[in-house]
């Protein structure tokens, strides 16, 4: 490579010469053999000492030293752009960085001029740096109005936590005496005893749901979100057809004991819509759909909002054309760092719970007093999940499972079934 011509405009940008702009910093603007220019800067020892221990990384993976032109820096495939510029700033706050350092950080795409390494900055660089700066102390005396929508989105993602702390609380010191559970036909559990095992479950998926947003990951939280309405589903079919709960769990257990078995069709092949107990031959249904449990919600717009919500989570389930967007980047290329949804990742995930936790004041063994600590969390978690989506639903645009999942979310909290409906 060599040093570009001191009359050649220069490459940063500026529209001055490179002789007038960058000629003579620590850096310099190279042309290689087939035209395309770089910015050359020479590495530190440190510098040095870490590329070595990359390629030392990469020895380790593929066993094999690197070649010229393979990409030594892994930790590409680890971290998005938005991944290092959040963990950055974080960094940043705990070395207590002044704040107008940090937005200029942010507003240049990664750039953090000091004395130290001013040298190594382009002209435009540098008049980008200024700028960001001076914009820092302009806003701070002329703020701008606040965003209403990020004011209540923010406010309402306290609520996750609220979920977990809840379910957890109601857990650990909400059940009373064993003997006010609600009998089912199941000789494993109660009806209560089954709906405590669905609350248990969720709060264990809210928590990881909580560390996947934390790190900006929002649309593989909707498969768990779907886990926490499948949840909600079996907590209301067993309030409601507690004489189900051996068709349910016991067939399904006597599956895995040996101690039942799918029944035979007139061909002699296994019909799993039928569930056989070998000791007596008695006959439960094979399976249960999350169709026929929505059914028997005592809320009629569940059944109606189902199909809508049901298939809407389920596309960033499986694999589908659907979630296609969720791995392009902008060029159209497949790209794993892609990341989208984390307003409906939050919103479901927050919303299903609630609707759990509403359930639950249907069970004997919770006191009156826990049912009404219940009650202010999902009728707050209510108000506010309408203002969200009140605000985040165009009204020119038809979506059908977010304008039902509205009227849905309307009604937590609500005294009884009588006025939800």
């Amino acid at each position: 490579m060599r040093e570009i011509r001191g009359q050649t405009r220069c490459p940063c940008g500026s529209g001055q010469r490179y002789a007038r702009c960058c000629r003579g910093r620590r850096f310099k603007w190279v042309i290689d053999d087939v035209g395309e220019v770089h910015k050359q800067i020479p590495l530190s020892e440190e510098a040095l000492q870490a590329l070595e221990e990359t390629k030392v990384a990469y020895q380790h993976i593929f066993e094999r030293a690197p070649h010229n032109d393979d990409p030594i820096l892994l930790g590409r495939y680890l971290h998005s752009d938005e991944d290092m510029e959040r963990e950055a700033v974080e960094v940043l706050r705990r070395a207590g960085m002044p704040p107008q350092f940090i937005h200029a950080y942010r507003r240049t795409g990664g750039l953090l001029v000091s004395e130290f390494n001013e040298g190594f900055a382009t002209a435009t660089d540098l008049e980008e740096w200024d700028a960001a700066i001076e914009e820092y102390f302009f806003l701070e005396e002329n703020p701008p109005e606040p965003n209403q929508f990020e004011l209540i989105w923010e406010d309402f993602e306290k609520e996750l936590e609220s979920c977990i702390i809840c379910l957890g609380y109601v857990l650990e010191n909400g059940v009373g005496d064993i003997e006010q559970k609600t009998a089912s036909s199941s000789r494993f559990f109660t009806v209560d005893d089954y709906v405590l095992l669905c609350a248990t479950k969720s709060i264990k998926t809210l928590r990881a749901i909580r560390l996947l947003l934390k790190e900006q990951i929002g649309a593989d939280c909707l498969p768990l979100a779907r886990h926490i309405y499948e949840n909600y589903l079996h907590t209301v079919y067993s309030v409601k057809r507690p004489e189900m709960l051996e068709h349910l769990l016991d067939a399904v257990i006597g599956l895995k004991l040996g101690t039942h078995v799918y029944a035979k069709n007139n061909k002699g092949c296994i019909d799993t819509r039928r569930i056989v107990r070998s000791a007596d031959g008695a006959v439960f249904v094979g399976h249960i759909s999350h169709y026929k449990m929505a059914e028997a919600s005592p809320y009629a717009i569940d059944l109606e909002i189902f199909d809508y919500l049901y298939n809407f989570l389920s596309a960033y389930t499986h694999p589908s054309f659907m979630n296609l967007q969720l791995v392009l980047d902008g060029s159209g290329k497949l790209n794993h760092l892609e990341n989208e949804l984390q307003i409906e990742a939050l919103l479901f995930s927050v919303c299903f719970s609630a609707m759990v936790l509403d359930e639950m004041r249907h069970l004997k063994c919770l006191s009156n007093e826990v049912k009404n600590d219940i009650k202010v969390v999902t009728r707050r978690i209510g108000r506010k999940a309408s203002q969200i989506v009140s605000c985040y639903i165009d009204p020119a645009e038809q979506v059908p499972h977010l304008a039902l999942f509205h009227k849905r979310v309307k009604i937590l909290g609500t005294a009884s079934e009588e006025e939800a409906n």
